[in-house]
């Protein structure tokens, strides 16, 4: 049996207490209707019960503003039950209205229907089972504090991308790699991209990729980083973008697109480009993250192109002070520090090492000028960084030139041994000497290195033996 209250006095005046969230009281009539046109949303509601147990609730009075946020007239409202206007949240406001102590105020809850937070603050009506409702917006607050987790979530990011590619001992790649990992997780993306590169391609890619989700570094090295420069250049003028329209990306970035397979609908993007000397040297991109996390994502992203740019630029002028100006190999220090490091190194490795001289080098600066002494110098760096890898190769005086390959096996080493001299055959190839020695034990290095050029020194002296003009 359902019990409800429905016969009420429109010209006896109530009074009831309600306490807004400065601890004013509110007095209403409802007779006289005062609260018509009051700002706040505010009603009036009597409890419908069925075996004993609160149902529903009952419009008595509501007024303009509460009428509207439910999208009907007051005339409708009235005397009518709530779960006529509320299907799929009836439970939520009985708790709401029925369950709060007097001038209780409630956390605050988003109104779908409007687009807005509100408070709410109940209290006893002086007729029995009814109570009142007040209806406050906190749009502000919520905003406030939105955006200040927002800043908070964004900073402790960027803190934490600060510190991981900031290491003092991580090389380049490690870092990136680290931090790529770091900023793909916690925003929940597919992909995170460092594209950079001096020439056309991307050949300097750093890339993470949700686990599960296939790899596309190769197709990302296709990528034509030059005209997506200049691209970033007119588009951006240092700021990020974050693209979440697939016709937009398409559109705008259809390079970025063409890396993923053509079923694959790619969500959104965010990317920042990074600087040098005013110039856009690469981007960081963020592929498919998921948008509803409380961050601001331009601010994010922009930051860590910032960190990364200045990564890669330290690794740019360590490179330029670690680099021959004329070979474009690294130079002396390099070498040293390399030696000193597995001097010091707890573990060991096996190390190829070769020490090779450039035959030559003072007939050509004597008899041709300096000109031609540099063109053979730029050749022979070019044979012996094409054999064994140029990160391997250093030039460590005028015409001498080390290999240390820590990174092949002896036979791929010996293997690398064998393609130089097979260049060394070729026309117009300069004269190159060369003493190989392979080191099990990288500890002993400095003595295998010394093994190395004492081997090449006695190939130099019979090559000086049937070579007379070279004396």
């Amino acid at each position: 049996m359902i019990d409800v209250l429905t016969s009420y006095n429109a010209n006896q005046v109530y009074q009831d207490q309600a306490r807004d969230d400065l601890g004013v009281t509110v007095n209403f009539s409802l007779s006289a209707d005062q609260y018509r046109d009051m700002p706040l949303p505010f009603i009036i509601a009597a409890s419908v019960y069925q075996e004993k147990r609160v149902v529903d609730m009952q419009y008595i009075y509501v007024n303009q503003a509460y009428a509207e946020i439910m999208g009907q007239s007051r005339e409708k409202l009235l005397g009518n039950r709530m779960s006529s206007f509320v299907k799929h949240k009836l439970a939520f406001w009985i708790k709401v209205i029925c369950g709060a102590s007097d001038g209780e105020i409630r956390q605050g809850t988003f109104h779908s229907r409007t687009g807005h937070w509100y408070e709410y603050i109940t209290a006893k009506s002086s007729v029995p089972e009814t109570r009142s409702l007040v209806m406050i917006n906190i749009d502000e607050q919520k905003r406030s504090q939105h955006e200040i987790k927002q800043k908070q979530n964004t900073t402790n990011e960027i803190v934490q991308l600060s510190e991981i590619l900031n290491v003092e001992n991580d090389k380049l790649e490690t870092a990136i790699s680290k931090g790529l990992a770091k900023l793909g997780t916690d925003l929940a993306a597919d992909r995170v991209v460092v594209m950079e590169g001096e020439g056309q391609y991307a050949k300097n890619t750093y890339s993470w990729t949700l686990p599960g989700l296939a790899s596309a570094q190769k197709e990302q090295q296709k990528i034509d980083v030059a005209t997506l420069k200049v691209k970033l250049q007119e588009q951006l003028n240092h700021d990020s973008l974050f693209l979440t329209d697939q016709a937009e990306i398409a559109k705008r970035f259809p390079e970025i697109v063409a890396t993923y397979d053509s079923d694959y609908q790619l969500e959104n993007v965010l990317l920042a480009p990074f600087y040098e000397s005013g110039r856009v040297s690469g981007a960081v991109v963020v592929e498919d993250l998921d948008a509803s996390l409380n961050m601001d994502f331009n601010n994010l992203i922009e930051l860590t192109a910032d960190f990364v740019g200045a990564k890669v630029m330290g690794r740019k002028l360590e490179q330029q002070r670690d680099t021959d100006v004329l070979t474009k190999l690294n130079d002396r220090h390099p070498y040293l520090a390399k030696l000193n490091y597995y001097k010091k190194v707890k573990a060991s490795r096996s190390i190829g090492v070769a020490f090779m001289d450039l035959n030559g080098l003072k007939e050509a600066n004597d008899e041709l000028g300096h000109d031609a002494g540099d063109e053979l110098l730029i050749s022979a760096g070019q044979i012996i960084s094409q054999a064994f890898g140029r990160d391997y190769v250093y030039r460590v005086g005028g015409d001498e030139f080390v290999v240390l390959d820590d990174q092949s096996s002896r036979t791929e080493f010996e293997s690398h041994c064998a393609a130089f001299e097979k260049a060394l055959t070729q026309p117009a190839s300069p004269s190159i000497l060369i003493g190989a020695e392979w080191c099990p034990d990288s500890h002993y290095l400095r003595e295998a290195v010394e093994r190395a050029d004492r081997k090449m020194r006695r190939q130099k002296n019979d090559f000086y033996k049937s070579h007379k003009r070279y004396r």
